[in-house]
């Protein structure tokens, strides 16, 4: 199911982010490499879930509420291989089965801050 329209929706689902905020990378046409992107993803990943994929990504890149910052064109966030585990695409990450926008909240350090000395001073006082 890699017809051009199918294309095209992934496309414009893409771009429209772009008004979203400025760390999106979007496109002004619709690049051969980007076909050839979509159309291999489509041979594995059904129309929804790449949407998806793209929406959970937005979510992640353009809040502020997140800790991600690697804005990647369609391109690459259909082709990127994770770092860790070459044969494993980052698209898999963004695939509504697998996300949880949790594991991308900022790392909260819940140590506590050692009391200075003149706060345990006053709170003999």
């Amino acid at each position: 199911m890699s017809d051009p329209t199918t294309i095209e929706l992934i496309f414009n689902a893409w771009n429209a982010h772009k008004q979203q905020g400025n760390a999106w990378k979007g496109h002004a046409k619709i690049a051969p490499e980007i076909q050839d992107a979509v159309r291999l993803r489509l041979r594995r990943y059904d129309l929804e879930d790449i949407l998806a994929a793209i929406d959970n990504y937005a979510e992640v890149l353009l809040s502020e509420d997140f800790a991600w910052s690697y804005a990647w064109n369609l391109y690459q966030f259909l082709t990127r291989h994770n770092p860790q585990y070459r044969d494993e695409l980052q698209l898999l990450r963004w695939l509504p089965n697998n996300f949880d926008a949790d594991d991308y909240l900022p790392q909260r350090d819940n140590r506590q801050e050692p009391e200075s000395n003149v706060s345990s001073i006053l709170k003999e006082l």
